[in-house]
């Protein structure tokens, strides 16, 4: 969904609305907020490499796993300890500086993401 439609929509029902258009560049600002930097995430995985070779997850199949101001990898990727995370896990694991997995969601969907 696009903003021209949401506008559209919006004028529809009868609101009065302004479109205002920001640049995603992190240093625009309006109010007190700087506009944070924008990018596209247009491929990714998270593999296990030891004890075994195994994809956990692919974005070309579920293209929420990566969250919204992920940092971007180098092209050989990263390699790191990974917590893999159940639910109510989060209290009692050190998970500083590691990869946390949730092989689901709380919705229930097996997908998970990192």
């Amino acid at each position: 969904m696009n903003a021209d439609y949401v506008f559209e929509q919006l004028r529809d029902y009868g609101l009065e609305v302004e479109r205002l258009d920001f640049k995603a560049d992190g240093e625009t600002t309006y109010g007190d907020m700087v506009m944070p930097l924008a990018w596209d995430c247009e491929d990714g995985s998270l593999e296990l490499i030891e004890p075994e070779s195994k994809v956990l997850s692919q974005w070309s199949d579920t293209p929420n796993l990566v969250g919204m101001w992920s940092p971007g990898t180098p092209p050989e990727g990263l390699e790191g300890d990974l917590v893999i995370l159940g639910t109510g896990d989060l209290e009692r694991m050190d998970v500083e500086g590691k990869f946390v997995y949730t092989p689901g969601t709380l919705s229930g969907d097996p997908a998970g993401g990192v």
